[in-house]
Parts: structure tokens; C-alpha cells; sequence
């Protein structure tokens, strides 16, 4: 199967699923460049998700395989609303 770059793929107009994987995408950018903060500013060795979550507020949620998904709790909704403004 071949990659398709985010910009290029054709999502269906009446895909029902659509908003969702906008939004889905819109996130997974959002962390992106949040990481890119984290790399620079991280002097206490702390773990990413550690970071964005006393940083941002935002508390990620893991699967059984210890994988993050795109779901997440706002702990500190100040916080968050600076981590929407900041990278979305």
C-alpha cells in the first residue's frame, strides 16, 4: 500500500467520517510542532507526554500497546486554550 500525503488525498465528500479525520489530522500536526517546542526547551529530561501534560494541560490517552492515540483529556483548560492558539 502506498502513503498518501495528507495534502493530496482525496477524502470523500460524503464521507460521513470526514470532520473527524480533519480534525484527527489537525492534532497530530498540533503535536508535531508541539514536539518541536519540547526538544528545545527539554532540560529536565522529562518524557514527552510528561511535558505536554504539565505544559499544555493535556493528558494523552494510550492503548494496550502503550501506543498514544488521537483521544486526550484537558486537564488545564488555560493551558490548552494557549497550546490551540500556539499550534493550530
Amino acid at each position: 500500500m502506498v502513503n498518501v500525503s495528507r495534502d493530496i488525498q482525496d477524502w470523500d465528500d460524503d464521507d460521513p467520517d470526514a470532520v473527524f479525520h480533519r480534525n484527527r489530522w489537525d492534532f497530530w500536526d498540533s503535536i508535531v510542532k508541539a514536539g518541536t517546542e519540547y526538544k528545545a526547551e527539554n532540560t529536565l529530561n522529562q518524557g514527552f507526554w510528561d511535558w505536554l501534560e504539565v505544559t499544555y494541560g493535556i493528558q494523552a490517552t494510550f492503548n494496550a500497546d502503550g501506543m498514544a492515540t488521537d483521544k486526550f483529556e484537558v486537564l488545564d483548560e488555560k493551558k490548552y486554550t494557549m497550546f490551540l492558539l500556539k499550534f493550530r
